[in-house]
């Protein structure tokens, strides 16, 4: 660089100036491509995030049914027991 003169150090610094304005702005993009496409796995994730809650809700309610079910049957056999002994003789 001793060597050159002050018109061809002026060319190098606006070469350099200019590839480091084409660097940054491929960056740029590159980065704003990779958000909108972490932006679109985004939605993605939410719709079927919200798909899943709305099964476990289903899943839930009609599990909880079942459980209801189960505890009024056992209640109901529960009172519904007859004592059957058979006894031969006067009582007591």
């Amino acid at each position: 660089l001793e060597a050159c003169s002050s018109h061809e150090l002026d060319e190098l610094k606006n070469h350099i100036e200019n590839a480091l304005t084409n660097i940054k702005a491929r960056k740029k993009k590159m980065l704003w491509d990779q958000i909108s496409e972490l932006k679109t796995k985004e939605m993605m994730l939410l719709k079927e995030n919200a798909m899943l809650q709305a099964k476990l809700k289903e899943k839930s309610g009609v599990e909880q049914s079942e459980r209801y079910t189960a505890a009024i049957t056992e209640k109901t056999n529960d009172h519904m027991e007859v004592e059957t002994e058979l006894a031969i003789g006067r009582p007591g």
